[in-house]
């Protein structure tokens, strides 16, 4: 029986949203902090809990990740976060909500964070 202690999704989320664009606007990925190059259209991640799920013989065999993905971006991003979504969900993701969107005066950036789960397959 293999023992799996957590789900390695960073390397998944920079794969899936490397090359990320909406209506020929890019959406480069950071982990955890923005970047400090004044860009106006971006996304970030993080984890936030990672837990057992399953047990076999005393064990965790299966384990969940929870993350958030922000999307940070000048102008509308309804289609944006419609399109991670999409994303995340053909990838075995599954969205849990999201959370309060805000505009952000010291950036002038709409701030839209989008909640998900991800599970081990092994």
């Amino acid at each position: 029986m293999k023992i799996v202690t957590d789900v390695k999704i960073n390397p998944i989320i920079e794969k899936l949203f490397k090359d990320f664009e909406v209506d020929n606007i890019k959406f480069p990925i950071f982990y955890r902090q923005s970047p400090h190059n004044n860009l106006k259209n971006y996304l970030t991640y993080y984890t936030y809990s990672t837990q057992p799920s399953l047990f076999g013989d005393d064990v965790p065999i299966a384990s969940i990740a929870y993350g958030t993905i922000d999307v940070y971006s000048e102008g509308n991003y309804l289609k944006v976060v419609e399109e991670i979504k999409k994303k995340l969900i053909e990838n075995n993701f599954t969205w849990n909500g999201d959370g309060t969107p805000e505009y952000e005066e010291d950036t002038k950036l709409n701030h839209y964070p989008i909640n998900f789960i991800k599970e081990s397959e092994d």
